[in-house]
């Protein structure tokens, strides 16, 4: 059973990965089972991970909180256009037009002008929820 640790430490930075990689609130499953022989047995032991990912709107760097690195994270976005968004970015930060488009409550897939300034005004604490 000395791989066990291994295992879960695997386990442990796909969870990180699709912490961050992830572009939906919806809860993914892991399930990791690990088996090793022991004589002429092979035993398994099955362990099931649960990850709810809670997204901070407005938080371009993923770090959990909104400062003014974001702020300047996506105003370089929309003012150089040097590069497309990263999913996890747009799926924080595209928090304009409200109602959005294509059905959502808010956002149009894009990083605005409007976007940035929500961030400005949520960074001033003036607004709470996109």
């Amino acid at each position: 059973m000395a791989g066990y640790g291994k295992v879960i430490f695997i386990a442990l930075m796909l969870i990180a990965m699709l912490a961050v990689l992830s572009a939906s609130a919806e809860p993914v499953t892991i399930t990791v089972i690990t088996s090793w022989q022991d004589g002429d047995t092979v035993k398994e032991l099955p362990a099931q991970f649960i990850l709810l990912i809670q997204r901070l709107y407005g938080d371009a760097d993923g770090d959990g909180v909104v400062t003014s690195k974001d702020v300047l994270m996506v105003f370089d976005l929309f003012l150089l256009k040097h590069e497309e968004p990263s999913p996890s970015i747009l799926s924080s930060c595209d928090v304009r037009p409200k109602p959005g488009t294509n059905g959502k409550s808010f956002g149009d897939g894009r990083i605005q002008s409007d976007d940035v300034c929500w961030i400005v005004n949520y960074l001033l604490g003036k607004v709470q929820e996109p």
